[in-house]
């Protein structure tokens, strides 16, 4: 169960933004961005997926929120 915002305007770790890491991949390997940002390039899934959770970990190990989506087909978004 989620623990709902505290009413006096703060914000609570749940209600703070979460950071997006996707994996994505690319005609020359795999990339992942952050938040719509390039964060790194790896010649192959095994090594994006790997950096990926890394990041992940770090972060929520630091407080923070992640999410990481993997699509293997680049979407159109980039060359």
């Amino acid at each position: 169960m989620k623990t709902p915002a505290p009413s006096d305007g703060s914000e609570s770790a749940e209600a703070g933004p979460s950071t997006l890491f996707e994996v994505i991949r690319t005609p020359g390997g795999w990339k992942i961005d952050e938040d719509g940002r390039l964060y790194g390039e790896y010649a192959n899934e095994a090594q994006a997926l790997a950096a990926a959770r890394k990041a992940a970990t770090t972060l929520i190990d630091a407080g923070g929120k992640a999410d990481i989506t993997y699509g293997p087909v680049n979407r159109g978004k980039y060359p």
